[in-house]
């Protein structure tokens, strides 16, 4: 019987390294075959495994090697089979470099790097075990061989073990977030304030999140009616209100890292009057107002007149607004005159007030008259004074009314008696724009410009007998202008000059000495810009711009120039702007006798 085969070879694929079997049968136990690689006989060895188990033959490669692939044929001398074996080189994943741990501080970023090998092996990356979710915070890449795993701005939470897998093999490295400490970078100073004020302590952190707690004495203080806390962004105030003696003490201010402490020293309130009351000499009928201007708001005082206090009447009218504390005394009589005294705690303040009669004056008087039988006579006469009864006589005796005889008394035609003066006020002071009319029934109309002046919360209009006033409250530089008032045909106008409050004279006049007939220069600057012009003079006269004077501006800085100086034009130059004003000394020296004047 022929040997033949039943079950042919198959063709197989096995990594370096494996030992792979190639198996077939033939159709009879008893068979002698023979094992042949690219057509040169087998023999068994070491690495080389022949076996035959009753139809079975197979042929076992142990350790393969590349040399190993090629074409093995197994045949009987009848019959014969064939299969390729091919090598293939196992896939090496490596980690040229591993991971390191990290340490990182809160809100700093984390870069995780290892070097792999082979190019295209899959990295997948973990964080305490769970596979990293891409997200704003978390960014992986690779370039090449190196994989990166950046974690922004960490957090304490992220703290763990970060694991790279490539395909089975691992990498782990530990991640540290350390908590950000929260440091003073400015920290509380002293603080000394006054009594019923207001004191604020404050401080600077690292961290716009960062907390921190306000202390007083070691106790923990909360927001309320007395203290106000306040963050923004990396600064903290701590605000009390009302300041009482008792206040002061040691505040302090604490992190979880950090303290910073200071002393906060409440004086007991010392009031001035800033501007106290001055005379005032007018005629009865009219309107005084005193005022008083203390240094702080919201203080109770009182009026007292010839020692006796006075009590809100319609005759006495007291206020008091912010700062500033006046009595109006309408509808005055001779009787009013006085001494006036205003009293705050411990301090006064006095004026007299003097009330004249208004003078009486005939302003129109009789003409004689020449008419013709059965005609009207009327004699009219005219005087300064309403109100003031007069008595008519003819030789002598005393006219009264009769069917034929009639006696009237009408009143002054409308029209502005006392009209507006130009005043210079201080911002933010309350300024007083006054005129009187010849009629206490008549009404009026203020301007400003061209513009009607209506009551407002800082314009008063105050109408009291033929006493008409406009109250300017907290006055500011835009209320500079002309103000005028209307009365029937009647109008007159007055000037309003705002001088700005924080108007200081920063670099001040220095004293000149020159050889006539030099250039004298004065130079002056002060704080703020502003449109309005100074005053220059010199010993008193003011300049005016001139061949010998030159005036000039640049910006905050005022020059005077003095042209062609001779002996007789030494002695004091002044600057004055409003209220302020700088001094100083001109001298100029003779060439003809070398002296100084």
């Amino acid at each position: 019987m022929k040997v033949k085969f039943i079950r042919q070879l198959e063709n197989i694929v096995a990594l370096k390294g494996s030992s792979p079997m190639l198996q077939c049968e033939i159709n009879k136990p008893k068979g002698d075959v023979q094992w042949l690689k690219d057509g040169q006989e087998i023999s068994p060895s070491r690495r080389h495994t022949i076996r035959a188990q009753g139809r079975e033959r197979s042929f076992t490669i142990r350790q393969l090697v590349e040399e190993d692939a090629g074409e093995y044929v197994c045949e009987s001398t009848d019959d014969r089979t064939s299969a390729t074996v091919t090598v293939e080189t196992p896939r090496v994943v490596e980690f040229i470099a591993e991971l390191r741990n990290i340490t990182v501080c809160e809100g700093e970023d984390a870069v995780f790097k290892c070097v792999v090998s082979p190019e295209d092996t899959k990295l997948v990356w973990r964080l305490n075990g769970k596979q990293v979710a891409l997200n704003e915070r978390t960014v992986i890449s690779s370039n090449g061989l190196c994989h990166m795993l950046c974690i922004n701005n960490c957090m304490v939470s992220d703290s763990g073990r970060v694991t790279a897998d490539a395909e089975g093999l691992v990498s782990e490295a530990e991640l540290q977030v350390q908590e950000q400490q929260v440091l003073f970078t400015k920290k509380m100073t002293p603080v000394v304030a006054e009594e019923y004020s207001e004191a604020t302590l404050e401080v600077e952190v690292s961290l716009d999140a960062g907390e921190v707690q306000w202390m007083r004495q070691g106790v923990l203080i909360h927001p309320g009616a007395k203290y106000t806390l306040k963050h923004t962004g990396r600064k903290h105030s701590l605000t009390l209100h009302k300041l009482a003696v008792s206040d002061r003490g040691t505040y302090s201010c604490e992190t979880l890292h950090d303290r910073t402490q200071a002393q906060l020293t409440v004086e007991p309130r010392r009031i001035t009057i800033k501007r106290g009351l001055t005379d005032i000499k007018t005629t009865e009928r009219e309107t005084a107002s005193f005022e008083v201007e203390l240094s702080h708001p919201n203080v109770p005082g009182t009026w007292i007149r010839n020692g006796i206090q006075l009590k809100p009447t319609n005759h006495f009218r007291m206020s008091a607004k912010g700062q500033v504390h006046s009595l109006t005394i309408s509808n005055l009589s001779v009787e009013d005159t006085g001494t006036f005294v205003f009293c705050v705690e411990n301090l006064k303040t006095s004026a007299r007030l003097v009330v004249k009669e208004r003078e009486l004056l005939t302003l129109q008087r009789l003409e004689d008259l020449d008419i013709q039988e059965d005609q009207n006579a009327v004699f009219v006469c005219e005087i300064s004074v309403e109100d003031v009864p007069g008595e008519w006589y003819k030789n002598g005796e005393r006219i009264q009314p009769t069917s034929t005889i009639k006696i009237r008394q009408e009143e002054l035609p409308v029209n502005i008696v006392k009209p507006l003066q130009d005043k210079t006020a201080l911002e933010k002071s309350r300024v007083i724009m006054d005129c009187t009319v010849s009629n206490p029934r008549c009404s009026i109309r203020w301007y400003k410009g061209s513009n009607v002046i209506l009551p407002s919360e800082r314009f008063e209009i105050c109408s009291e007998g033929c006493y008409r006033k406009l109250i300017i409250q907290q006055v500011a530089l835009d209320d500079e202008g002309t103000y005028s008032v209307q009365v029937g045909e009647y109008t007159c106008s007055a000037k309003l000059t705002v001088e700005a409050q924080s108007l200081l004279i920063i670099r001040e006049l220095k004293d000149v000495e020159v050889m006539a007939p030099d250039e004298a220069c004065f130079e002056c600057e002060i704080s703020v810009p502003v449109l309005k012009s100074p005053i220059w003079s010199l010993n008193g006269e003011a300049l005016q711009p001139s061949s010998r004077v030159r005036l000039e501006k640049m910006g905050t800085v005022y020059k005077l120039t003095l042209r062609q100086t001779s002996p007789d034009m030494g002695g004091v130059v002044e600057f004055t702007f409003g209220k302020t004003k700088s001094r100083a000394q001109l001298r100029v020296v003779s060439t003809e006798k070398n002296t100084i004047y």
